[in-house]
């Protein structure tokens, strides 16, 4: 059963600063700092959340988990790490929808892997795709929280792209990632063993 996933709240900030990515890139001026900070944003979306190349939340975010029902004792999601259950809500039989006390549920899991446990049983829902939701919240809450190397992946990810700025470059290997990148999201990247 694979969740429908909506993003409630992105990122206030990415873990790396125009400034950090300005001094990686040995740029003084400020002529270019629009380009350079939509740069950021965009390596650091490459990488983040749940379908990003990490499969994981670098910083502070929520999203919408919804299901068609509870399954078993547990219920996997994609949202990891996880720090926060802030609300359910459930379309009965009836085809209402309701609030449901997020302390009937437990969260739980690591910087891996995340369930949903319901502490009473799972609630009858309607038959549709998104009868079950929850609202979660994942992610460091500071940019110091987030691994340094993914912090430097970031960097050489925005640096490429600053460095190349068409979809080609003619003469050369064409590669999806540049290499150092490609080697930190394989470090930290879920279901990956490197």
């Amino acid at each position: 059963m694979r969740p429908l996933l909506t993003r409630l709240a992105a990122p206030a900030a990415p873990p790396v600063t125009l400034e950090a990515l300005k001094v990686h890139l040995r740029i003084t001026e400020a002529d270019e700092d629009a380009a350079l900070s939509d740069l950021l944003l965009r390596a650091t979306a490459t990488l983040d959340g749940p379908r990003g190349a990490l499969g994981r939340c670098l910083m502070a975010q929520s999203w919408r988990v919804a299901v068609p029902r509870g399954v078993g004792p547990r219920l996997a999601i994609p949202i990891v790490p996880a720090t926060g259950l802030e609300a359910v809500r459930r379309i009965a039989p009836d085809g209402t929808e309701e609030a449901l006390d997020p302390n009937a549920f437990l969260l739980c899991g690591d910087a891996d892997f995340t369930w949903i446990l319901a502490l009473d049983g799972w609630p009858a829902v309607a038959d549709r795709p998104d009868a079950l939701s929850f609202d979660v919240t994942a992610g460091a809450s500071s940019a110091e929280d987030v691994a340094p190397d993914l912090r430097q992946a970031i960097l050489l990810l925005a640096g490429h792209w600053h460095a190349h700025r068409e979809a080609v470059a003619l003469g050369t290997i064409a590669t999806d990632l540049p290499l150092g990148v490609q080697h930190i999201v394989d470090l930290h990247r879920l279901g990956w063993i490197a």
